[in-house]
């Protein structure tokens, strides 16, 4: 989970330095957005992944038999 917070900080903050110190680097500005979406999955993915494993922990609930 801190892995997939840092990858989208991490890019983040390196398009964001790419943008203000090189504006005519517009052009990418179509593929940082699709890059930064997939970054945002994943981190959502590591999320659900965690609640799962959680989820799966649990112990099953005795049933009665009628």
């Amino acid at each position: 989970m801190i892995a997939a917070f840092a990858g989208l900080g991490l890019s983040t903050l390196e398009k964001v330095y790419q943008f203000a110190t090189q504006p005519k680097a517009v052009a990418g500005l179509i593929m940082a957005v699709i890059i930064w979406m997939a970054f945002l999955n994943g981190v959502r993915g590591a999320f659900a992944l965690r609640d799962f494993a959680r989820k799966a922990e649990l112990p099953a609930p005795d049933s009665v038999a009628s």
